[in-house]
């Protein structure tokens, strides 16, 4: 029934200024830093989620639980705001339709800092009114992805990734402990790290004498259940190993010592932020977008991989010394990490410091 109250009460609520929707409880912390500060200004707030146990617990806001399928579409189709945000690529060409009569604006929210020309779906982004850009290379690939569709010029604010800002204020003095964090991407190949090496390479870990954060994304709980069961129930009773399905990521990042991962966003956000290793393994592809090759840009997870990460080419993980692997990447992260904050500078608007500038964007805006 709760759905069924919420729903009515979605129906009858007044047009707000600002909208939040969020896919799971888990992406509550792309958004929250931004929501404090718009209710400090006395702005109408909604957070929509698809997720029954997702809600903010703060005064001023309008929490709606919508779920999925039909129900989230009906909502979408009534809900009216100034401005909608979206960690959803695919507005118009998934259940979710632009209702421009309701919405004035509808703005895309990076969740990573990963290129965007890549890792999405060629029309990812072309029924969006704003996207929040993390670097002068987003702002280059959505121009170019723009004129290779042929789709609508939109406004591409050049903020910084908000991400940055909370972990840098939620680093919470916890001790770095002897963990390896193992982060696999999510990848609409069937073929991919999760599938093909994860558990071997949990396998090898443990062995090494490593103690292991096994920490899937969040597509993964929805898609890869089977392989994500057989993970638990293989390790379930091993002291050393931790399957980390918790909402925030931050405990199993800050308790970890060095990162292993194929593609996830992840990588960059533990490598800058907390100045700490990532190992790559790097032979499965992630291009999701046909149109890739047509757009000559290097992808940013590539370069910060090439100028900071540690490269394994070896599928066969069993065969690797991991113990060494782990030591010798350490020992070139820590040579290499003086030109760290430098490239950081170089290619990210505003790290860790971007919240006043969606701020004064969004005023300007909101009063036009």
């Amino acid at each position: 029934m709760k759905i069924f109250y919420s729903i009515l009460k979605l129906i009858f609520s007044k047009k707000f200024d600002f909208i939040f929707f969020s896919e799971e409880k888990s992406y509550q912390k792309y958004y929250i830093l931004l929501i404090e500060k718009l209710l400090t200004k006395k702005y109408s707030i909604a957070y929509l989620s698809s997720d029954k146990n997702d809600f903010i617990n703060l005064k001023g806001i309008n929490n709606f639980y919508v779920g999925e399928g039909l129900t989230r579409m009906f909502a979408f189709m009534i809900v009216r705001s100034k401005f909608l945000f979206l960690t959803l690529p695919d507005l118009g060409y998934n259940e979710i339709k632009k209702q421009p009569d309701n919405i004035n604006y509808y703005i895309y929210f990076f969740h990573a800092v990963n290129s965007a020309h890549r890792a999405f779906k060629k029309n990812a982004f072309n029924n969006y009114d704003i996207i929040f850009c993390a670097g002068e290379y987003h702002y280059n690939e959505l121009r170019k992805l723009e004129e290779i569709n042929n789709s609508k010029k939109k406004f591409l604010p050049k903020t910084g990734y908000l991400y940055f800002d909370y972990l840098s204020k939620n680093n919470k003095e916890l001790k770095k402990e002897d963990f390896v964090l193992v982060a696999p991407s999510w990848n609409y190949n069937k073929k991919n790290f999760l599938n093909e090496t994860c558990l071997n390479l949990i396998t090898n870990l443990l062995k090494s004498d490593q103690k292991v954060f096994f920490r899937p994304h969040m597509e993964h709980h929805k898609r890869n259940k089977n392989t994500l069961n057989t993970i638990k129930e293989k390790f379930s009773t091993n002291k050393n190993f931790i399957f980390d399905e918790k909402t925030e990521n931050l405990d199993s990042m800050l308790k970890s010592k060095i990162l292993i991962t194929d593609n996830s966003g992840i990588a960059i956000e533990y490598m800058f932020s907390l100045k700490r290793p990532v190992i790559y393994f790097d032979y499965f592809s992630k291009i999701h977008n046909e149109l890739f090759d047509k757009i000559n840009i290097k992808p940013m997870e590539d370069q910060i991989k090439e100028k900071f990460g540690y490269f394994v080419k070896e599928k066969h993980v069993d065969d690797l010394d991991l113990k060494h692997l782990i030591s010798d990447a350490e020992k070139k992260f820590l040579d290499n990490s003086q030109n760290l904050q430098n490239f950081i500078n170089k290619n990210f608007f505003n790290f860790e410091n971007s919240l006043e500038k969606y701020i004064e964007f969004l005023q300007k805006k909101f009063n036009n």
